[in-house]
C-alpha cells in the first residue's frame, strides 16, 4: 500500500470501528515497510494523529494504538502517557530538563545528547524541528555563565531576546551595544556586526549562530565576512 492509499483511509469522513481499525494497521504497515520513505511515513503518522478524536469514538482503544505507533516513530510528543506504561515511560524519559514538561522528539532527543556532552554541531533542520527548543533546553540543563547567540536579524534578535527574558529570568540578556555588562550569567545576542563591535564578551560557555550556511565565503554575502569573523573571535 503506497502513501496516497493510507492517506485515503485516514481522510474518510464517516467510518466504522472495523475501518478504523484497518486505518491504523494500514499507517503501522506503511510506516514499518522499509521501502517508504521516512518522511512519508511521519506524514501518515501525523495525519493519524490528527483523527486520534474522531477514531477514538469509533473504536475502544484506538487511542492506544495511536500512542504506540507515535511511540515507535519517536514523535513522544503526541504520545498522551495516558495509556501503556510503556508510553507513560517513554514520555518521561523524553522531557526536556528544567523546561515544565516539554516532551523531546526522538531526533531532538539525539541532538541534545550530543550537545550534552559538549560536541559542537552543525545542525541542519527544517523549521519545525525545534531548534530553538534545543538552544533552551541546553541553557536550563547546563546553566552556561556566559552565551552568545548570533542571529540574522533584527527581527530574530527581538524574538530570541523576549524568548530568553521570559524563560530565563536570572539572565541579563544584553542585545544593543549601549548596553553594559559587568559580571554575572549573561545571554548576548545580536547580529554579527553588532557582536563584533563588543569588546566586553568574557570566555564563552555557549556560542550558537542561527543560519550557519551564511559561513560560506562563496555565496557573496556582505554578512559571511562578520559572520567568520565574530566565529574566530569566539
Amino acid at each position: 500500500m503506497n502513501r496516497a492509499e493510507v492517506v485515503a483511509k485516514l481522510t474518510q469522513s464517516e467510518m466504522s470501528a472495523d475501518e478504523v481499525f484497518s486505518a491504523i494497521r494500514s499507517t503501522a504497515y506503511f510506516f514499518q515497510n522499509p521501502e517508504s520513505d521516512s518522511i512519508e511515513a511521519l506524514d501518515v503518522i501525523i495525519r493519524l494523529i490528527d483523527r486520534r478524536p474522531d477514531f477514538e469514538n469509533q473504536l475502544k482503544g484506538a487511542g492506544e494504538m495511536i500512542d504506540a505507533i507515535a511511540r515507535e516513530a519517536g514523535l513522544f510528543p503526541y504520545v498522551e502517557g495516558t495509556g501503556t506504561w510503556h508510553d507513560e515511560l517513554a514520555v518521561e524519559l523524553m522531557k526536556a530538563p528544567g523546561l515544565d514538561g516539554i516532551v523531546f522528539h526522538i531526533e531532538q532527543a539525539v541532538v541534545f545528547q550530543k550537545l550534552v556532552r559538549g560536541q559542537s554541531l552543525i545542525l541542519s533542520a527544517p523549521t519545525s524541528f525545534g531548534k530553538s527548543l534545543l538552544i533552551d533546553a541546553l541553557i536550563a540543563h547546563q546553566n552556561p555563565s556566559v552565551v552568545v547567540a548570533v542571529v540574522p536579524t533584527i527581527a530574530l534578535l527581538d524574538e530570541f531576546r523576549r524568548r530568553m527574558m521570559k524563560r530565563f529570568p536570572t539572565y541579563q540578556i544584553v542585545s544593543h551595544t549601549t548596553e553594559e555588562y559587568s559580571s554575572g550569567s549573561v545571554i548576548f545576542v545580536g547580529t554579527q556586526e553588532r557582536l563584533l563591535e563588543r569588546h566586553d564578551i568574557p570566555s564563552v560557555d555557549l556560542f550558537i549562530i542561527d543560519e550557519f550556511y551564511k559561513l560560506d565565503l562563496e555565496r557573496n554575502d556582505q554578512r559571511s565576512l562578520a559572520l567568520n569573523a565574530i566565529l574566530a573571535k569566539h
